[in-house]
């Protein structure tokens, strides 16, 4: 007989964000060996709105998806992905409506696993887990407080210090804590003072299944060039517009590049500065488009002639980051230039792409030279074996063997 597991996560299918995708390809992998049972959210992300065919019930519905797996939706307070104060109850309502469901389901599991973003997503868990006097599984994605404060949010002093203690009672907590960088780990190491041996490394990664080449000539592809712009080459970000990001380069560039599309895709913080910023900049070879379904991304990647990731100066945050577009870019053979430092630097060392990597401290003149230089009609290569170690189904195995099977084996 199986093993339970109980999974919690704010984030979950069918949402589009890298949280709730790296979840649920996961739990696809692990279902295979245990149980698995997903306590989550109505699906809402990024706007607060249920998606179409969910509605909220109280105290969950459960979904009825063919899955190898349960997804039970938990009645909860949706926040759209701005805003602090309303997003901060929608946290903690999820928090204690998780708990409660658990509760009442009447099933006991062997584990239970909290992902995060967000940390009180982790104290449901550990509420489980001490519950039942089970092992407590964590898997961090953004470190909390610290990313809260890297956003520029004000935070009372009493409010700052409840978060850091919670922080260190899930992970003091738990049997083991999940990192996806080195960085990360050492800054949980040294500001919590916890043993270096209960954390382990489980990097992001990528879908290989859906994230390669496609035929340029493929109908999508082509709707989304002609979307794009008129101009041969096309230049873009595709992702979440997230506060970490520096997208004042794109209106320099297009400025610069007359015969060059640039388009930003996606929803985030920054969507409504960069709305207004672009009506008033006027520049008619840059766009910024809506959100597509995560399905349709890899055509859109594949229709761009270069990606462009540049993380904004002086934030500690961007350090510990390696961004998931990186790897789904190369996968696509699509260069993607990386402006940023720290483990995203790295990563492109190890794909075998310095030459498309910018550190924080090079101006913006060589920026355009990379652009300038670049041979678009040359094969798109990279360390090919290094980018299928970050499949994510090889991550989640590695996760499954290196964490859950050493849980629960003891």
């Amino acid at each position: 007989m199986k093993k339970k597991i109980f999974f919690i996560s704010s984030y979950f299918y069918p949402e589009r964000g890298a949280g709730a995708v790296r979840a649920f390809e996961f739990v696809k992998v692990w279902c295979k060996k245990y149980s698995l049972d997903v306590f989550t959210n109505v699906p809402n992300y990024p706007f607060g709105i249920p998606y179409k065919g969910y509605s909220l019930k109280f105290p969950k519905t459960t979904d009825k998806h063919s899955f190898e797996f349960t997804v039970h939706r938990v009645f909860t307070m949706l926040a759209e992905n701005s805003g602090f104060v309303k997003r901060s109850l929608s946290y903690v309502l999820f928090c204690f409506s998780t708990f409660f469901n658990i509760l009442l389901f009447k099933k006991k599991p062997d584990a239970v696993v909290a992902t995060s973003p967000q940390l009180l997503t982790a104290l449901s868990g550990l509420l489980v887990a001490k519950f039942y006097r089970l092992p407590f599984i964590l898997d961090i994605r953004d470190l909390w407080p610290e990313a809260i404060i890297e956003s520029g949010v004000s935070i009372n002093r009493v409010i700052l210090k409840v978060l850091r203690f919670l922080s260190l009672s899930a992970y003091n907590n738990a049997a083991i804590i999940s990192v996806t960088t080195h960085t990360q780990k050492q800054k949980i190491v040294t500001s919590y003072q916890i043993d270096s041996q209960k954390i382990e490394v489980m990097a992001n990664g990528y879908n290989a299944q859906m994230f390669k080449p496609i035929n340029p000539k493929d109908e999508k592809i082509l709707e989304f060039k002609s979307m794009f712009g008129k101009n041969d080459r096309t230049l873009g970000y595709i992702g979440n517009l997230a506060f970490y990001y520096d997208f004042d380069v794109f209106f320099d560039l297009a400025k610069d590049f007359q015969d060059i599309d640039f388009i930003i895709m996606g929803e985030g913080k920054q969507k409504q500065s960069l709305e207004l910023k672009i009506k008033k900049a006027n520049l008619v070879n840059l766009k910024l488009l809506n959100s597509i379904d995560y399905e349709e991304v890899p055509y859109a990647m594949n229709a761009l002639d270069m990606g462009l990731v540049k993380h904004k100066k002086n934030m500690n945050i961007t350090q510990s980051m390696r961004p998931v577009k990186l790897f789904e870019y190369t996968a696509c053979q699509t260069p993607c230039l990386y402006y940023g430092s720290g483990e995203g630097e790295k990563l492109m060392q190890e794909l075998g792409l310095s030459a498309l990597a910018l550190s924080l401290d090079q101006p913006y003149e060589q920026l355009k030279t990379k652009i300038k230089d670049h041979d678009f009609e040359k094969i798109f290569t990279c360390n090919a074996e290094v980018l299928m170690s970050y499949s994510r189904e090889a991550i989640a195995l590695s996760f499954q063997k290196n964490i859950i099977d050493k849980v629960l084996e003891k």
